[in-house]
């Protein structure tokens, strides 16, 4: 009975998830040697998606709190963004200059690898500090036609947006990090012909 229900369940969401339609968006891409710090340490991220919760506050003490972080550390995110102009505060109301912000793909980034580790690193904390109705961990080892890598790498970006449009929902009240890894755990061997 109840692995029928989590059929239901699982078609149900399915279903809705092919309801969302993402809009094309205007991409601000960060420019690593500009940004670096804004795209490998994940505070900045954080407080970003922070500013989108229904209770957001503009305060450094609550700020901190929220993600964690000392309340100096919540300042020098606040300062860094300001500098870069991804942020502005006007009216003493702290508002985003963009509507959709990404990194470069499938680009060798020294930001992106130390900003993955730090998702990485964190997902690992997270495992055992959170619990598991407030977590989703899941891997699947595959075997793969390798060049179908790139069709697999677009469909992960889709479904990700697409999922980050349904969590956001119309009042998002949390911030979590969604994380999905692939990689290959075989080694390609290579013989020598005699």
């Amino acid at each position: 009975k109840k692995f029928n229900q989590s059929i239901l369940t699982r078609r149900a969401s399915l279903r809705r998830l092919s309801t969302i339609k993402i809009q094309e968006e205007n991409f601000q891409v960060l420019d690593e040697e500009r940004n670096f710090k804004i795209i490998a340490e994940w505070e900045y991220y954080g407080f970003l998606a922070l500013m989108d919760l229904k209770d957001f506050k503009n305060d450094f003490q609550w700020i901190s709190e929220k993600l964690g972080i000392s309340t100096r550390r919540a300042q020098t995110v606040v300062q860094d963004l300001l500098a870069a102009q991804l942020i502005l505060e006007k009216d003493g109301v702290l508002q985003k200059t963009f509507k959709t912000l990404t990194t470069t793909q499938d680009v060798q980034s020294v930001a992106i690898k130390k900003s993955h580790r730090e998702t990485l690193e964190m997902a690992i904390e997270k495992l055992e500090t959170v619990s598991v109705d407030d977590r989703f961990y899941c891997s699947n080892t595959i075997a793969v036609t390798k060049n179908n890598l790139e069709d697999a790498k677009n469909l992960v970006r889709e479904f990700r947006r697409k999922l980050a449009l349904l969590l956001k929902g119309e009042t998002p009240d949390e911030v979590y990090e969604f994380s999905f890894q692939l990689f290959p755990i075989t080694k390609t061997i290579e013989r020598n012909e005699v």
